[in-house]
């Protein structure tokens, strides 16, 4: 199959001012391609009432297509995207899958697909190993895609609890070493290269959030439901680090030197183990970062990037005969950041992203930033 590319961008945005004046480095679009030439149409973007549905689509059915696009897209070191859509199956003999899709990195033609039969599409993902093999998550097993489109070896995933049986996975900032888990309690860690596993633990009050290759910080909460952050090899004792003060977030990714990226409010820290800030970087103008569709970290360590969202309160706050939600947010941009200063490297613009509706990802060099959006997928340069 071919895929048509819509807006080959070759305009150079140099020293260009973006939101507030924020002077930033060169970026240019690559391509854009609509991903209804790819098979997949976005099952919640509306023309007037009524939803633009694919062919496979029956009003009575579960509809859990697509709503974890942080998972589902990554870029290797060529700009070759790849990118997983969920799917109903074409008959009763398969009742979902997830349709993997490589697009080459010059132009977004499509080099090669694979449909991956999966009992649900919220425990799926598609991610880069630090050896540049995807690594395909369907079918309730972690599976290696190698660049001639055929699987290599595979591991099943945790199993499933009988309520709430969804996946996280986790991958560290190196694309070394990935996190497992189905009920929150029980977490596997294991290499991406081989996909043997390293370490298998049980942590019933400590959730594990985020891994880096040789660390892991979770999130307890203790008598007063306050949250405290711990961390320590992955399955062994987690001391405690710092205790969340009112009005700081709890929202934190580890780099690949164990420092940790706070996002929350309207700035970005980047912290030591210590909650010494290294830099703090605030969003321009009234953009509100944040991490709902991930938070992309180049496996070199080099840049970072995520979604800025602009927020409209549509009633008085605490109006109790109002009706409706208080406020609306929709995605403006995507701010990539240089880890080390907390610069602003490049900031990406995005058309009315609604919640849920986003996916990106770097490059392993942090040169190309890959962004899913709602029906598009672009490739940029930075």
């Amino acid at each position: 199959m071919r895929g048509r590319v819509y807006g080959l961008v070759a305009g150079l945005v140099c020293g260009m001012a973006l939101a507030g004046g924020v002077a930033v480095e060169a970026q240019t679009r690559v391509w854009s391609v609509r991903t209804e030439t790819l098979g997949w149409r976005y099952p919640y973007a509306a023309t007037g009432t009524t939803a633009r549905r694919g062919p496979w689509y029956e009003a009575n059915d579960d509809f859990d297509l697509g709503e974890i696009w942080s998972q589902e897209l990554a870029v290797d070191m060529s700009g070759e995207v790849y990118v997983g859509f969920g799917m109903k199956g074409p008959g009763p003999g398969v009742n979902k899958l997830l349709r993997v899709v490589a697009l080459e990195g010059q132009h977004g033609a499509v080099k090669r697909q694979m449909d991956f039969p999966t009992p649900r599409l919220d425990r799926t993902a598609v991610m880069l190993a630090a050896d540049g093999v995807a690594l395909v998550v369907a079918g309730d097993r972690v599976q290696r895609w190698n660049g001639d489109g055929t699987v290599g070896n595979s591991i099943p995933i945790p199993p499933q609890p009988k309520i709430n049986p969804s996946l996280w996975a986790r991958l560290s900032p190196s694309g070394r070493t990935l996190l497992l888990t189905t009920d929150e309690i029980s977490f596997q860690f294991v290499l991406t290269d081989t996909l043997a596993t390293i370490a298998e633990c049980k942590k019933e009050n400590d959730e594990i959030e985020t891994i880096a290759d040789n660390v892991a910080v979770s999130m307890a909460e203790d008598a007063e439901h306050q949250f405290e952050l711990h961390a320590g090899t992955p399955c062994g004792a987690m001391p405690l680090l710092w205790k969340l003060p009112l009005g700081r977030s709890s929202s934190v990714h580890l780099l690949n030197d164990s420092a940790l990226l706070e996002i929350g409010g309207r700035g970005v820290k980047r912290l030591t183990l210590g909650d010494k800030t290294v830099w703090s970087w605030s969003a321009p103008g009234e953009l509100i970062p944040t991490d709902i569709a991930g938070v992309a970290i180049s496996q070199n360590g080099e840049r970072l990037a995520m979604e800025l969202e602009l927020v409209h309160r549509l009633r008085p706050f605490g109006c109790m005969e109002c009706k409706g939600p208080e406020y609306e947010s929709w995605g403006v941009s995507v701010a990539v950041l240089d880890a080390a200063t907390g610069r602003l490297v490049a900031q990406i613009p995005l058309d009315h992203t609604k919640l849920n509706g986003l996916g990106l990802a770097l490059s392993p060099d942090g040169r190309k930033l890959a962004v899913l959006n709602g029906d598009v997928l672009e490739l940029w340069a930075l």
